[in-house]
Protein backbone atom coordinates (compact mmCIF):
# COMPACT_ATOMS: atom_id res chain seq x y z
CA UNK A 1 0.00 0.00 0.00
CA UNK A 2 1.06 3.52 -0.44
CA UNK A 3 2.21 5.63 2.27
CA UNK A 4 -0.30 5.45 5.26
CA UNK A 5 0.61 9.92 5.39
CA UNK A 6 -0.73 9.77 1.92
CA UNK A 7 -4.51 9.97 1.85
CA UNK A 8 -6.16 9.29 -1.92
CA UNK A 9 -10.02 10.60 -1.97
CA UNK A 10 -12.66 9.99 -4.85
CA UNK A 11 -16.23 11.19 -4.88
CA UNK A 12 -18.66 9.51 -6.40
CA UNK A 13 -20.71 12.57 -6.50
CA UNK A 14 -18.30 14.16 -9.57
CA UNK A 15 -18.83 10.90 -11.49
CA UNK A 16 -21.29 9.73 -13.48
CA UNK A 17 -22.09 6.57 -11.55
CA UNK A 18 -25.62 5.94 -10.80
CA UNK A 19 -27.47 2.91 -9.16
CA UNK A 20 -31.22 3.33 -8.78
CA UNK A 21 -31.13 0.45 -6.59
CA UNK A 22 -30.83 -0.86 -3.12
CA UNK A 23 -27.95 -3.23 -4.27
CA UNK A 24 -23.97 -2.51 -4.60
CA UNK A 25 -21.38 -4.85 -5.24
CA UNK A 26 -17.93 -3.62 -3.71
CA UNK A 27 -15.19 -5.68 -5.51
CA UNK A 28 -11.77 -5.65 -7.09
CA UNK A 29 -11.21 -6.06 -11.20
CA UNK A 30 -9.93 -9.08 -10.89
CA UNK A 31 -12.57 -11.43 -9.32
CA UNK A 32 -9.77 -12.76 -7.53
CA UNK A 33 -8.49 -14.69 -10.23
CA UNK A 34 -12.04 -16.02 -11.18
CA UNK A 35 -13.53 -15.59 -14.65
CA UNK A 36 -16.84 -13.55 -14.79
CA UNK A 37 -18.39 -16.08 -15.82
CA UNK A 38 -16.93 -18.34 -12.39
CA UNK A 39 -18.20 -15.32 -10.55
CA UNK A 40 -21.72 -14.92 -11.89
CA UNK A 41 -22.04 -18.55 -11.16
CA UNK A 42 -21.56 -18.27 -7.70
CA UNK A 43 -23.01 -14.82 -6.94
CA UNK A 44 -26.48 -14.80 -9.37
CA UNK A 45 -26.94 -18.55 -8.97
CA UNK A 46 -24.76 -19.83 -6.15
CA UNK A 47 -26.44 -20.01 -2.60
CA UNK A 48 -25.83 -18.12 0.55
CA UNK A 49 -22.55 -20.72 1.26
CA UNK A 50 -21.29 -19.23 -2.55
CA UNK A 51 -21.49 -15.46 -1.60
CA UNK A 52 -20.22 -16.07 1.77
CA UNK A 53 -17.12 -17.93 0.72
CA UNK A 54 -16.37 -14.58 -1.86
CA UNK A 55 -16.79 -12.62 1.32
CA UNK A 56 -14.36 -14.73 3.22
CA UNK A 57 -11.95 -14.62 0.47
CA UNK A 58 -12.09 -11.03 0.60
CA UNK A 59 -13.06 -10.95 -3.84
CA UNK A 60 -16.37 -8.87 -2.83
CA UNK A 61 -18.68 -6.98 -0.41
CA UNK A 62 -22.64 -7.74 -2.04
CA UNK A 63 -24.34 -4.60 -0.23
CA UNK A 64 -28.13 -4.36 -0.05
CA UNK A 65 -29.70 -0.82 1.62
CA UNK A 66 -32.36 -0.44 3.15
CA UNK A 67 -32.88 2.63 0.33
CA UNK A 68 -32.16 3.38 -3.36
CA UNK A 69 -28.88 5.44 -4.57
CA UNK A 70 -27.06 5.14 -1.33
CA UNK A 71 -23.48 5.12 -2.68
CA UNK A 72 -24.05 7.18 -5.59
CA UNK A 73 -22.53 10.55 -3.32
CA UNK A 74 -20.33 8.31 -1.85
CA UNK A 75 -16.63 9.19 -0.60
CA UNK A 76 -13.82 6.53 -1.36
CA UNK A 77 -10.57 7.39 1.10
CA UNK A 78 -7.44 5.28 1.07
CA UNK A 79 -6.12 6.23 3.98
CA UNK A 80 -7.04 8.21 6.81
CA UNK A 81 -10.63 10.32 7.86
CA UNK A 82 -9.76 13.88 8.42
CA UNK A 83 -10.34 14.75 12.22
CA UNK A 84 -13.64 16.48 10.84
CA UNK A 85 -14.95 13.41 9.34
CA UNK A 86 -13.32 11.17 12.23
CA UNK A 87 -15.44 13.07 14.72
CA UNK A 88 -18.97 13.14 12.59
CA UNK A 89 -18.67 9.30 11.35
CA UNK A 90 -20.24 6.69 12.38
CA UNK A 91 -19.02 2.96 11.75
CA UNK A 92 -21.66 1.02 9.84
CA UNK A 93 -19.12 -2.06 8.76
CA UNK A 94 -15.95 -3.53 8.75
CA UNK A 95 -14.04 -6.35 6.80
CA UNK A 96 -11.78 -7.05 4.60
CA UNK A 97 -10.99 -6.39 0.19
CA UNK A 98 -7.97 -8.18 -1.45
CA UNK A 99 -7.49 -5.76 -4.51
CA UNK A 100 -4.14 -7.21 -5.47
CA UNK A 101 -4.84 -5.62 -9.25
CA UNK A 102 -5.07 -2.03 -7.81
CA UNK A 103 -8.55 -2.09 -9.15
CA UNK A 104 -11.68 -1.35 -7.21
CA UNK A 105 -14.94 -1.74 -8.68
CA UNK A 106 -18.37 -0.26 -7.23
CA UNK A 107 -20.72 -1.56 -9.09
CA UNK A 108 -24.70 -1.69 -9.11
CA UNK A 109 -26.22 -4.87 -8.68
CA UNK A 110 -28.32 -5.02 -11.84
CA UNK A 111 -28.68 -8.92 -11.68
CA UNK A 112 -27.29 -9.35 -15.42
CA UNK A 113 -23.75 -10.84 -15.70
CA UNK A 114 -23.20 -8.22 -18.90
CA UNK A 115 -23.50 -5.67 -16.36
CA UNK A 116 -20.42 -7.33 -14.77
CA UNK A 117 -18.51 -8.29 -17.70
CA UNK A 118 -18.54 -4.56 -18.43
CA UNK A 119 -17.52 -3.03 -15.36
CA UNK A 120 -14.39 -5.89 -15.22
CA UNK A 121 -13.56 -4.71 -18.80
CA UNK A 122 -14.04 -1.00 -17.82
CA UNK A 123 -16.75 -0.67 -20.64
CA UNK A 124 -19.14 1.98 -20.41
CA UNK A 125 -21.84 3.40 -22.47
CA UNK A 126 -21.63 6.87 -22.38
CA UNK A 127 -24.19 8.31 -20.69
CA UNK A 128 -25.25 5.17 -18.06
CA UNK A 129 -22.67 4.21 -15.72
CA UNK A 130 -23.68 1.32 -13.43
CA UNK A 131 -20.36 1.30 -12.40
CA UNK A 132 -17.44 3.11 -11.23
CA UNK A 133 -13.65 1.77 -11.42
CA UNK A 134 -10.92 3.30 -8.95
CA UNK A 135 -7.56 3.09 -9.46
CA UNK A 136 -5.75 2.46 -5.99
CA UNK A 137 -2.10 0.90 -4.88
CA UNK A 138 -2.80 -2.87 -4.93
CA UNK A 139 -2.85 -4.75 -1.98
CA UNK A 140 -5.09 -6.06 0.97
CA UNK A 141 -7.03 -3.67 2.83
CA UNK A 142 -9.13 -3.15 5.97
CA UNK A 143 -12.97 -1.85 4.69
CA UNK A 144 -15.09 0.63 6.65
CA UNK A 145 -17.98 2.07 5.64
CA UNK A 146 -19.11 4.99 7.71
CA UNK A 147 -22.40 7.05 7.79
CA UNK A 148 -22.08 10.66 7.86
CA UNK A 149 -24.86 13.35 7.32
CA UNK A 150 -23.85 14.39 3.89
CA UNK A 151 -22.93 10.71 1.94
CA UNK A 152 -21.43 7.30 3.40
CA UNK A 153 -17.73 6.82 3.16
CA UNK A 154 -15.62 3.93 2.35
CA UNK A 155 -12.64 3.89 3.67
CA UNK A 156 -9.61 1.60 3.07
CA UNK A 157 -6.79 1.36 4.73
CA UNK A 158 -3.96 -1.52 5.61
CA UNK A 159 -5.45 -4.86 6.97
CA UNK A 160 -3.20 -5.79 9.90
CA UNK A 161 -5.49 -7.86 11.12
CA UNK A 162 -8.56 -9.71 10.83
CA UNK A 163 -11.48 -8.36 11.50
CA UNK A 164 -14.95 -10.60 12.65
CA UNK A 165 -16.92 -11.61 9.35
CA UNK A 166 -19.91 -9.58 8.66
CA UNK A 167 -23.17 -10.94 9.01
CA UNK A 168 -24.73 -11.77 5.87
CA UNK A 169 -28.86 -12.52 5.26
CA UNK A 170 -29.77 -14.22 2.23
CA UNK A 171 -26.05 -14.15 0.69
CA UNK A 172 -26.44 -10.11 1.46
CA UNK A 173 -24.78 -8.18 3.82
CA UNK A 174 -28.19 -5.61 4.91
CA UNK A 175 -27.83 -2.20 5.89
CA UNK A 176 -30.51 0.54 6.54
CA UNK A 177 -30.57 3.92 4.28
CA UNK A 178 -28.38 6.74 5.52
CA UNK A 179 -30.91 8.84 7.18
CA UNK A 180 -31.46 6.22 9.62
CA UNK A 181 -28.41 6.42 11.38
CA UNK A 182 -29.52 10.25 12.22
CA UNK A 183 -33.33 9.64 12.84
CA UNK A 184 -32.63 9.89 16.83
CA UNK A 185 -29.66 12.23 17.13
CA UNK A 186 -30.63 15.76 18.98
CA UNK A 187 -29.06 18.63 18.04
CA UNK A 188 -29.58 21.04 20.32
Amino acid sequence: MADPSERLCFDLDQSPFFCDGHGYLIMSRSLGGMTVAEFCQAHYEGNERDRKALVRRGIYLPLLFDGDCMLDDALVVVGDLTPEESSEAIKVLTWKLNLACGHLLICCECGEAEEIENAVQNQREEHWAVFESIEIPPGEYLFELYATRPHFILRFSALIEQPPMPQMEDGWIELPSLGEFFEDSDDG
